[in-house]
């Protein structure tokens, strides 16, 4: 969980799973006048009918009301790994048997979620250009990243700073044709590292330069 928006900003939470849902709803509680949670997921468009998304089942310990772990031997990070794709899930089913002997198959669930672009769900908010600034996008959607990304119309977005995950078998073609979107739109963004990439938008990006040495050295393709 990151650290609430200071006095004047807001969030918005935007979580498919219907437990993890209610818990975040629980844990903003005090701040709900300026964090909003909805219950979705981000795709790269509106679908008109919700969608079959794949989780695993109770992960929401009733005992501890810790996320993960409800299964005596379920890895802490179970309730990270839904997907639209249920063989995401079954790829990390490999380690967790060969290191816990634990089958995550057994516990896969398929829910029916609303799903919803990036630019829906900003209208839905009032964020963007004209309405409340973005300061901070930050996307981990389990693969489906760069499609949503790649889809986006980030003229009426705009956020300041941009945080994508770039592992979970994504192309370094589609890695590529992400970043050369970015620059297209005014984004300069960091040497990523394994797992997430970060880009800041140009203006932001001249203000900080002098600190963050970094932004501005990864070329498009260079992976």
């Amino acid at each position: 969980m990151v650290r609430l928006p200071e006095p004047g900003r807001r969030a918005v939470l935007v979580e498919p799973q219907p437990a993890i849902a209610a818990k975040l709803r629980k844990f903003v509680e005090p701040y709900k006048s300026r964090v909003n949670v909805v219950e979705a997921a981000a795709c790269p468009k509106d679908s008109a009918e919700p969608l079959t998304f794949y989780a695993l089942s109770n992960t929401i310990n009733p005992k501890t009301g810790r996320i993960g772990n409800t299964h005596k031997h379920l890895p802490f990070w179970a309730s990270q790994v839904a997907s639209f794709d249920r063989s995401h899930i079954e790829r990390a089913n490999a380690w967790t048997m060969a290191m816990a002997g634990v089958n995550l198959t057994d516990y896969i669930e398929e829910v029916k979620v609303p799903c919803y672009s990036l630019e829906t769900l900003a209208r839905m908010n009032h964020i963007g250009p004209g309405a409340d600034d973005l300061a901070l996008l930050s996307v981990d959607a389990e693969g489906l990243d760069l499609s949503i990304l790649m889809a986006a119309n980030l003229g009426s977005i705009q956020p300041a700073v941009l945080v994508f995950e770039v592992k979970h078998r994504q192309s370094v073609s589609g890695k590529c044709d992400v970043y050369k979107k970015l620059a297209q739109a005014g984004y300069e963004c960091a040497c990523a590292h394994t797992e997430n990439a970060e880009c800041l938008r140009q203006d932001v990006a001249r203000m900080f330069s002098c600190m963050l040495p970094g932004y501005g050295c990864l070329a498009p393709c260079d992976w």
